[in-house]
């Protein structure tokens, strides 16, 4: 799966493998157990209560919402097909009613001192 260049700088000084190779391999340049890679990242302590697969769920979600077409999330996921994708991940993305709708409230809010809200997801299928 491709990094985007930031985490690409992160990630890098942490291997001297390639970047197509495993990132965080087992002795036999195999993938590791979660368990060891949970183990080997520190997780407990930079994770901050959240699943491993919660980067997962953030990065597809991520893609989706700043346009990258869906078969290259489907492929980049391995999943069997586009729709499993979007079903997944989609309703994590609002509509263009909900972010327009928020939009003009945000602007017509501003004026008057008003603190707007960004048309962003809560987390609970709501734009907020």
């Amino acid at each position: 799966m491709p990094l985007l260049d930031d985490a690409g700088k992160v990630v890098q000084p942490l291997s001297d493998r390639g970047p197509d190779e495993i990132l965080f391999s087992n002795a036999s340049d195999g993938m590791r157990l979660l368990s060891n890679w949970r183990r080997a990242t520190n997780w407990p302590r930079y994770g901050r209560g959240r699943r491993v697969h919660d980067l997962r769920h953030t990065a597809a979600t991520m893609w989706i919402q700043n346009g990258v077409d869906i078969k290259t999330v489907q492929n980049w996921l391995g999943h069997a097909s586009a729709k499993l994708t979007l079903d997944t991940y989609a309703h994590d993305m609002g509509t263009n009613a909900d972010i327009a709708s928020i939009t003009l409230m945000n602007t017509a809010l501003s004026p008057n001192g008003v603190r707007g809200v960004s048309a962003q997801k809560a987390g609970n299928d709501k734009v907020v």
